[in-house]
């Protein structure tokens, strides 16, 4: 079997090299996301819980473009770049006069969780104009209150 290199723990050999090749002349009008979807179905190409390396195969699949090995079809769409969408466009509205009291004169305070909720923009617009860094997107799980 010869090795032609060996990439996130797979050994790309050169008859799948020719297969990848093949099947990029077959399947010209497919897209690189389904391409990738029936490479890992034919070289039955999974992760440990039994789900296709479909997110793997495209950056392989690149590599060997990258390389001149095989030819990829054009990017047909992008995805959404998160960062750009995460900016905050809102500005919150809310009175900013400080509240000058103990907590005992105030009257019951509501603590709400906002995950998932239509109060999440005003949580994000809220950080961007009073916070001393502002808001950009949120890495890794965290939880949003507003009081």
């Amino acid at each position: 079997m010869d090795v032609k290199f060996r990439y996130r723990g797979r050994e790309i050999t050169q008859a799948e090299v020719d297969f990848l090749k093949s099947l990029l002349a077959e399947e010209t009008g497919s897209s690189r996301g389904a391409l990738s979807k029936k490479v890992c179905e034919v070289w039955n190409w999974v992760q440990p819980n039994g789900e296709l390396r479909e997110m793997v195969c495209p950056s392989l699949m690149l590599e060997l473009d990258r390389g001149g090995l095989i030819t990829v079809p054009p990017v047909r769409c992008r995805a959404p770049n998160n960062v750009i969408n995460g900016h905050v466009r809102d500005t919150a509205l809310v009175e900013a006069t400080p509240l000058r009291a103990t907590l005992c004169e105030l009257e019951r305070l509501e603590f709400c969780q906002l995950r998932g909720t239509e109060h999440e923009s005003l949580f994000r617009a809220l950080l961007q104009s009073h916070h001393y860094l502002g808001y950009t997107r949120a890495v890794g799980e965290c939880l949003r209150y507003l009081v």
